[in-house]
């Protein structure tokens, strides 16, 4: 139910990056990660977390903290180290 929820939210907002975005691409890929779609979680995942940085969220970069949380079982999966690649060369990159 969460899905297609969530994916209509999405769509109001528009392709704006603003901090509800990235918080509501976060919890849409919580919702995804309990329904077992694991690829598409990290990939939401990935996008949440561009989008936080680039606005400085923290409650968004928290959201996507939880998600993360939420992949530790499946941590060894290819879909999950994609994502926590992406997250840590964009964190290495971040201007100081």
């Amino acid at each position: 139910m969460a899905v297609p929820a969530l994916t209509d939210g999405l769509t109001c907002l528009g392709a704006v990056p603003a901090k509800r975005r990235a918080f509501t691409l976060s919890k849409l890929a919580e919702a995804h990660v309990q329904a077992g779609d694991v690829e598409q979680a990290c990939d939401l995942g990935a996008q949440a977390f561009t989008v936080a940085t680039q606005s400085r969220e923290a409650w968004s970069l928290m959201a996507v903290r939880d998600l993360r949380v939420q992949l530790k079982p499946m941590e060894a999966t290819p879909g999950v180290r994609a994502f926590d690649e992406r997250v840590l060369s964009t964190l290495l990159t971040l201007p100081r």
